[in-house]
């Protein structure tokens, strides 16, 4: 097979496999069933706190709700941290304002407001020591002028 028949075979089993796949299989109710509500993604800072309700400043957008469930799953991740397999449980109780999170979930019946599934944490403390720490680094080892 030539390398141009080769590429076209494998972008028809592509084009199969995103359009096709979804509903093969599938009883007809289910195929119509209108999707679930949309996933929500929110970076940003928290404001406050009032029970399992948060206030959190996005980087980018107005305010929003989070309400948090007892299923919801929150982690604690060190700064400049990626790996989410290192990240910590942690309990709602250890959340203070000025905490930096991420919030995935659903969003909530308004507008401005998210019924969070997971939150990924990083605590102000750990990210004012971390910048502390990298000050001191470049101080004592910078480059001076």
């Amino acid at each position: 097979m030539t390398g141009r028949k080769r590429f076209s075979a494998w972008a028809a089993i592509a084009v199969f496999c995103v359009t096709g796949m979804g509903t093969l299989g599938l009883p007809a109710q289910a195929q119509d069933a209108p999707p679930a509500s949309a996933a929500v993604r929110k970076v940003g800072t928290v404001k406050s706190i009032t029970g399992k309700t948060l206030v959190v400043k996005p980087d980018s957008g107005p305010e929003v709700n989070v309400v948090v469930q007892d299923s919801t799953s929150i982690v604690r991740l060190a700064p400049g941290q990626t790996d989410l397999k290192s990240a910590t449980p942690m309990p709602l109780g250890e959340l203070q304002v000025g905490d930096r999170m991420l919030v995935r979930g659903a969003a909530g019946s308004a507008p401005d407001s998210i019924v969070a599934s997971a939150i990924v944490v990083m605590k102000a403390t750990d990210v004012s020591q971390k910048q502390q720490q990298q000050l001191q680094d470049w101080q004592r080892r910078g480059a001076g002028g």
